[in-house]
């Protein structure tokens, strides 16, 4: 690795630290090149597209030419895949996932391409398999959370008070999903109870976060503050077992505050921030493999980080080096290198190697915002 790459980790402060964090970067990067060529799934989360947003950042931090035509390269064959009729329209594997994955890396200065036109057929599948699917669940890898999010960003750099065609759909859409969304709560058809584990599809906190993103648009209030309505005896009743839990809980409940004046909402968001013990997050609930995005470190880590953007309160923050210790200390990489861990896996963005490579970018480059595209 090039004398730059090493410069990027300097402030880790401990030599040999160092090393080991460059060596994880290499084991990483070893692997994602050698499992993304034979990957058929073009998906955000399990597939070609999230590697290929790990590059372009990998890229960015280091300079590395070579990287970066591998990320462009993956990129390449996602946008010439999408006219596939295969290809679900869910967010985990399908079209809503890849037009969030490359509208996040066209709004960030990774590709310069025409979302509008690239997806001029993509919407129009997408656009009919909500409007055709009255039973659609609420969950984000398969269900209307997954969708939201997808309008969400192609509404992101539009006037949505225009009457723009295009704007005109997506705000349809969009109250389309909201009520959809308002059915599911109101059938108790969502996750409420705590998870086993920290979790970062657990229904209730995203919900609250989406309904939060939306309210703050100022497009059909009254029915997210009738949502609300529903949901505040759950909120307000639950406090999660593990702190994990508690802290997206929190990051939900925050979402809505920073939108909607609810003082007992405020009450339950004072006593959950006074009962989240992040060095217990660290040292108990997180096992010794948990690195990735789904149940472990870098979820956490990732929901802190947004919580930190909303309430800026630094003692809900990870220890950066503690955290920095927890991953390259892990059995995770002995497990992997003992071919352990099912090979297919290693590539995802929520279950594997792609996740915990953007999140060990995310803390070597200090961001204070994630570099994630959700």
């Amino acid at each position: 690795m090039r004398q730059m790459d090493i410069e990027l980790i300097k402030d880790t402060g401990d030599p040999i630290k160092r090393d080991m964090v460059i060596e994880k970067t290499k084991v990483i990067n070893d692997i994602l090149m050698q499992a993304a060529p034979a990957m058929n799934n073009m998906g955000l989360l399990n597939g070609k597209l999230g590697i290929s947003i790990y590059f372009f950042h990998f890229a960015k931090v280091t300079g590395s030419k070579k990287h970066h035509q591998l990320a462009q390269r993956l990129f390449d064959e996602v946008y010439e895949g999408l006219s596939r009729n295969g290809i679900p329209v869910n967010f985990e594997d399908g079209l809503a996932g890849i037009a969030l994955g490359i509208e996040y890396l066209a709004q960030n200065g990774f590709v310069n391409t025409d979302t509008d036109d690239i997806f001029s057929k993509t919407d129009n599948r997408i656009y009919r398999h909500i409007v055709a699917n009255d039973q659609l669940p609420i969950g984000i890898l398969e269900g209307a959370m997954g969708s939201l999010l997808y309008v969400l960003s192609r509404l992101s750099k539009q006037d949505i008070q225009t009457e723009d065609p295009s704007t005109f759909v997506f705000r349809r859409l969009l109250i389309r999903l909201v009520n959809h969304i308002g059915e599911r709560v109101e059938e108790r058809k969502y996750s409420v109870q705590e998870p086993l584990m920290f979790d970062v599809s657990w229904d209730l906190p995203l919900c609250l976060i989406l309904l939060g993103k939306v309210r703050e648009m100022d497009i059909y209030s009254y029915k997210i503050n009738h949502i609300i309505d529903h949901l505040s005896p759950v909120v307000l009743s639950l406090y999660p077992r593990l702190s994990s839990n508690r802290l997206y809980l929190l990051l939900g409940i925050e979402s809505i505050l920073q939108q909607i004046d609810l003082p007992e909402w405020q009450n339950h968001a004072t006593l959950l921030k006074q009962n989240i013990a992040m060095d217990e997050i660290l040292e108990e609930e997180l096992r010794d493999k948990s690195l990735h995005l789904m149940h472990g470190a870098a979820g956490v880590d990732l929901v802190s980080r947004q919580l930190h953007q909303l309430i800026q309160v630094d003692r809900l923050l990870f220890n950066r080096e503690q955290l920095i210790e927890k991953i390259i200390y892990s059995e995770y990489w002995e497990k992997i290198e003992q071919n352990e861990i099912e090979s297919r896996s290693l590539g995802l963005l929520f279950y594997g190697l792609t996740g915990v490579g953007l999140h060990l970018l995310t803390l070597l480059e200090g961001f204070e915002k994630p570099s994630l595209p959700f």
